[in-house]
């Protein structure tokens, strides 16, 4: 009766000492490589919460903190620098929000987000030659948004050049046939040439989109650019963009922006 009884002892034992020792090895493997994976998702879980309060509209004040947080988290990011100043500028923070964007120029100077807001800022500031330089720059690296041909027109009719002023706003209207600042700047300059059939044109098809914008969640932003939006990924190529805030997805191949003269009926 002994043996049997010993033989069980030794199995328990062994089990015991198989599984603690199962336990420890457990143990370091998952602390082998655990605070960039978890500091990632962390970055992860922390923009989504800043562009949830950014979407929401209610605080941007939540916004920042969150984003803030996703900033101080190393390796620090392109999307965390950007969405950090782009808050900061919609709070009227502008030095924050300029230290932020030459911060995130210094680390990668081919992302147009960065001088258009920075375009927005000089803009405001009535810096109307530095803004056009910001503006022309963020154009050649992403032609294809409607709101920034749209201050691209603000900015020449400041500095009265009324030929790019025009082809702006046609390829503001063309990116976007509902861009209701494009269609207001565009009904004025027809008014003022005495052009009243096209001014007229211009001024109802401005009624329309209004009637249809007003129940609309997107009139209630102030810009509708792509380039003003918090970003939470960006793809390895920094010429394809993924604006997840708002579910608009983008790819835009490097390509250089022309000016060709346009004739279309606006």
């Amino acid at each position: 009766m002994k043996k049997p009884k010993m033989f069980f002892l030794w199995v328990i034992l062994i089990a015991l000492f198989s599984w603690e020792y199962q336990g420890v090895f457990a143990k370091d493997v998952f602390l082998e490589n655990p605070p960039y994976k978890d500091q990632a998702l962390d970055k992860i879980r922390l923009r989504n919460e800043g562009i949830a309060h950014f979407e929401a509209g209610i605080s941007l004040k939540k916004a920042l903190t969150a984003f803030e947080k996703a900033y101080r988290i190393e390796p620090r990011e392109l999307e965390d620098i950007f969405n950090l100043a782009l808050i900061h500028h919609k709070l009227g923070n502008t030095e924050e929000a300029e230290q932020y964007l030459l911060e995130a120029i210094k680390q990668n100077d081919s992302f147009a987000n960065d001088y258009y807001v920075l375009g927005l800022i000089r803009k405001d500031e009535g810096e109307f030659e530095q803004a056009k330089e910001l503006f022309e720059k963020a154009r050649t690296l992403f032609p294809d948004d409607s709101y920034l041909h749209y201050n691209l027109a603000l900015i020449y009719l400041q500095l009265e050049n009324d030929h790019d002023y025009l082809q702006s706003l046609i390829h503001a209207l063309q990116l976007d046939p509902e861009n209701t600042g494009a269609l207001y700047q565009l009904f004025q300059y027809y008014s003022r040439s005495g052009n009243k059939t096209l001014a007229k044109n211009r001024l109802q098809e401005l009624y329309r989109v209004k009637k249809v914008q007003r129940t609309s969640r997107k009139e209630t932003r102030e810009d509708e650019s792509q380039l003003s939006l918090p970003i939470r990924r960006l793809e390895k190529n920094p010429y394809q963009f993924s604006y997840l805030a708002s579910d608009i997805q983008v790819e835009v191949v490097n390509k250089k922006f022309t000016k060709p003269v346009v004739t279309l009926d606006y």
